[in-house]
C-alpha cells in the first residue's frame, strides 16, 4: 500500500516474538478452561447417577437420566482433561521457542542484517510446524487417525496373529536350502555299484563274506 511503511528487520522479529507471546497465553488460558470443565464434568457423573437412583425425586428422574447420558457422552468424546494435558504441553513448547528466539538474538550481532533475518526465518517455520502440528491434534482428526492406524494393523498383521492358538513357525518365509540330488536306488552309499541295498549281489556267481560255501554237486558215474 502507498504510504506504508516497509518492515525492517527488527519488526518482523518483534512482530514474530509478540506472536509467539500470545499464543503461549492462549494456550496456557485454553488449559485453565478444559481443566475447569473437566472437573465440572466429572463431579456431575459423580452425584447424577445417585440422584437418578432416589425414588424421592418422582418426575425429575427422566430428566436426571436424559443429562447423565448427554454430559457422559460428551465427557467420552471430547475429553476435556486430555485437551487441559494437550493445551498444557503447547504452552511450555510456545514458551520455550519464545526463550530460544530470545537468546538466537542476543546472540546475534545486530549490525548483521542477513543473519537475523535468518533466525527470523528459522523460528517462524518452527513456529509454523508447531501451530499445524496443534490443529493435527483435534478431536475429529485424532479419531480417524486411530481408526486409520487401527485398520492398518490389521491389514498388516502376521498370518495367524488374529488367532491365539495358531503358532507361526520361526522360520516360515524362510528361503528352504537346496537339498541337492537324490541318489539313485542302485548307487546308494556304501553298496557295490548297481546293487541296492539289502538286494542280492549282480553277479550270481558272487557271494557275500558272511555267507558260507556252497557244498560241491554230487556227480555221477555216468558219462
Amino acid at each position: 500500500m502507498e504510504g506504508r511503511v516497509p518492515m525492517t528487520t527488527e519488526d518482523m522479529l518483534s512482530s514474530l516474538a509478540s506472536e509467539i507471546e500470545q499464543d503461549a497465553r492462549k494456550m496456557f488460558r485454553w488449559r485453565q478452561i478444559h481443566r475447569a470443565v473437566a472437573c465440572a464434568v466429572t463431579l456431575t457423573l459423580i452425584a447424577l447417577p445417585v440422584l437418578a437412583a432416589m425414588t424421592t425425586l418422582g418426575s425429575l428422574q427422566p430428566w436426571l437420566l436424559f443429562s447423565l447420558t448427554v454430559i457422559a457422552a460428551y465427557e467420552g468424546l471430547f475429553r476435556p482433561a486430555v485437551h487441559s494435558a494437550r493445551r498444557r504441553g503447547d504452552a511450555v513448547d510456545m514458551t520455550d521457542l519464545l526463550w530460544e528466539l530470545r537468546s538466537a538474538l542476543v546472540a546475534t550481532p545486530v549490525t548483521d542484517a542477513a543473519q537475523r533475518l535468518a533466525v527470523h526465518d528459522r523460528f517462524r517455520q518452527r513456529y509454523q510446524a508447531l501451530f499445524r502440528a496443534r490443529g493435527r491434534n483435534l478431536v475429529d482428526f485424532s479419531l480417524a487417525q486411530h481408526e486409520n492406524e487401527v485398520a492398518s494393523s490389521v491389514e498388516t498383521r502376521p498370518r495367524g496373529a488374529e488367532r491365539p492358538d495358531v503358532r507361526i513357525p520361526d522360520d516360515a518365509g524362510a528361503p528352504r536350502a537346496n537339498p541337492g540330488p537324490v541318489p539313485a536306488p542302485g548307487n546308494a552309499p556304501g553298496n557295490a555299484p548297481g546293487n541296492a541295498p539289502g538286494n542280492a549281489p549282480a553277479n550270481a556267481n558272487e557271494r557275500r563274506p558272511s555267507e558260507p560255501a556252497a557244498a560241491p554237486e554230487a556227480t555221477t558215474g555216468h558219462a
